[in-house]
């Protein structure tokens, strides 16, 4: 187990150099066991020690956040496109604000203490294997989420990675993040990570990445 989670962080830092883009959203289980997935989609743009954040709503670009290293900081800038407006926060690095690459790292560590292994199956086209694991084995006691894990068994790399949470809100029993659909070194252009709001009136960038 040891070797396999070297192997796969070492995969994935070293994908990250190059770039890598994934697709989040939320899919709510339901009291009655159906599922519902949020109109809310966001795709993160990630090299090596920063990110960007692109979260639509209902197809349409609603928010860009980007997190970019400051010296012991991670500084987010914000800007939403309904009101042109621009929020600034700093977030110690050692939180690692939401970096979810960041936290696939930090949880493969921990394979060897897996609740339960997933037997090879398909997923998107690739043949996965994976494992599932509580978040009170990684972070601290009693913390409520399920960790579930997928790797293409040939490359190593993430396929689809799953936060499994408890609800509160009512007739909703849990929410799951999933992140999918992951590109690698998608020839992110050069100010991807650069903040600014040069956006048109449409709230499209005048550079966007090519796929």
């Amino acid at each position: 187990s040891a070797v396999y989670a070297q192997e796969i962080s070492s995969t994935v830092e070293k994908a990250r150099v190059d770039g890598i883009v994934a697709r989040a959203r939320t899919i709510f289980i339901m009291d009655d066991g159906k599922e519902s997935v949020s109109s809310t989609v966001s795709t993160y743009f990630f090299a090596r020690d920063r990110y960007r954040l692109d979260i639509h709503d209902d197809g349409k670009l609603r928010e860009i956040q980007w997190y970019v290293p400051e010296g012991d900081e991670l500084v987010q800038t914000s800007y939403r496109i309904e009101d042109a407006s621009t929020t600034v926060d700093r977030h110690p690095k050692s939180e690692g604000a939401t970096d979810p690459i960041a936290h696939l790292v930090t949880i493969v560590g921990y394979i060897d203490r897996a609740d339960r292994r997933f037997d090879p199956k398909e997923i998107d086209g690739h043949e996965c294997v994976g494992f599932e694991i509580s978040a009170d084995k990684v972070y601290a006691p009693d913390t409520p989420t399920t960790h579930r894990i997928s790797f293409d068994t040939e490359t190593r790399l993430p396929v689809l990675l799953e936060y499994d949470r408890p609800s509160n809100i009512e007739h909703i029993q849990r929410m799951v993040t999933a992140f999918d659909r992951f590109g690698w070194n998608p020839r992110l252009p050069a100010d991807t990570f650069t903040p600014h709001p040069s956006l048109r009136e449409d709230g499209r960038r005048r550079s966007r990445p090519t796929f």
